[in-house]
């Protein structure tokens, strides 16, 4: 039978009860849930940030049911259902620190709600403090807490620096809790685009362990080549028969299009997961200008900098590739966190990235940004 393509589905549940495709990352996540605590992941929009975060609510949840047949089912052995906080701020639309505060507020009285336990207070730090304490004790175990998106908010509202500012001091405020709780907390992770300016400002990155340039997690969210030629042929063959090609010549113009991706230093080159199912479902080269036009990134980028081509071959160092400034004074965090940018090469002796455009594609939305000047 033939597997759907997961373009929209964020949920890992409802991917394995409806029996869509699925590259299995599973043999990864164990090592990550082993190894480490406090996790920080950055990575553009459409890898597949907030089913990782789903997959790992279902993990922490105990569902060893949607885990059969997958690599982690034969090592983990042991499925203990942990207290799971989620918060996902990757569609908040607000545009100030109060707006911010309303939606923390409301999805703090969500899982309150999940879970019966009562609002007693007006404070979101203070209900999370009691949502992590009370969850812990009431179930025996230490709770999972999953923020994806916790950028946005601030991402949103560029290029006003006040609101910008008044936003990320909101978000930091409300995780900076978290860093104190450790004896409560089995796992942590923060998923987003860019890592704040100032890290002495949110003590809870200081704890977090940045994974997102380490070579074994490379591939942790995207997927490969190898994977989707072993797992996609159906569209592969469907896209091979629209343009009159071969299908190794519908390979290459896959990787033109959504390719080339690197993370880090020797790790292997992925595919931008949503644009490469949601061409092989559609059966189209071609990516809607729609979703061109709505990346605010792009807009932010072409207001402060005319010419982009000269950012292909530059070389940069880890921290000018993720930090962002909100008086833009680097546009590399803008132009790797929408993906217009990779890493290519690495340098050990200046210890140094190469970074260029990952495809066709991207080079292609640069010089369109850079002619509109």
């Amino acid at each position: 039978m033939i597997k759907r393509y997961p373009v929209h589905e964020e949920s890992f549940e409802t991917c394995r009860s409806e029996r869509l495709l699925y590259a299995d990352r599973t043999q990864i996540i164990r090592s990550l849930v082993s190894n480490y605590s406090y996790v920080l992941l950055l990575r553009p929009s459409g890898f597949g940030k907030t089913f990782l975060m789903s997959t790992l609510e279902s993990y922490f949840r105990g569902r060893k049911d949607l885990f059969e047949g997958l690599a982690i089912s034969e090592p983990e052995t042991e499925w203990k259902e942990h207290p799971v906080l989620c918060f996902s701020f990757s569609h908040f639309t607000g545009g100030t620190a109060e707006d911010l505060e309303r939606e923390i507020q409301c999805q703090l009285g969500r899982l309150e709600q999940e879970y019966g336990l009562p609002c007693e207070s007006h404070s979101s730090r203070v209900r999370l403090r009691r949502l992590v304490y009370g969850l812990s004790r009431r179930y025996g175990m230490r709770a999972a807490v999953l923020v994806d998106g916790y950028d946005e908010p601030a991402l949103a509202v560029l290029p006003d620096l006040n609101r910008f500012e008044g936003v990320q001091l909101e978000m930091e405020g409300f995780l900076q809790c978290l860093s104190s709780m450790d004896d409560y907390l089995q796992f942590v992770l923060v998923s987003g685009r860019t890592k704040p300016q100032q890290l002495s400002m949110f003590s809870l990155i200081d704890k977090l362990e940045d994974i997102s340039m380490m070579p074994e997690f490379g591939t942790l969210l995207g997927i490969t080549e190898d994977e989707f030629c072993a797992i996609c042929g159906d569209g592969i063959r469907g896209l091979a028969g629209k343009y009159g090609m071969s299908e190794s010549e519908a390979v290459i113009a896959l990787r033109e299009m959504c390719g080339g991706y690197r993370f880090s230093d020797n790790g292997a080159e992925v595919y931008c997961t949503r644009k490469l199912l949601s061409a092989l479902e559609s059966l189209s080269l071609q990516e809607p200008e729609k979703a061109q036009a709505d990346d605010p990134l792009m807009g932010l980028v072409r207001r402060r900098c005319a010419d982009l081509m000269r950012f292909d071959g530059i070389m940069a160092d880890e921290s000018e590739l993720s930090v962002l400034y909100a008086d833009g004074r680097s546009m590399l965090p803008l132009l790797t966190a929408g993906g217009y940018l990779t890493i290519k090469d690495y340098d050990p002796r200046s210890m140094r990235y190469t970074l260029s455009f990952p495809n066709t594609e991207a080079e292609r939305c640069c010089r369109k940004a850079a002619a509109a000047q």
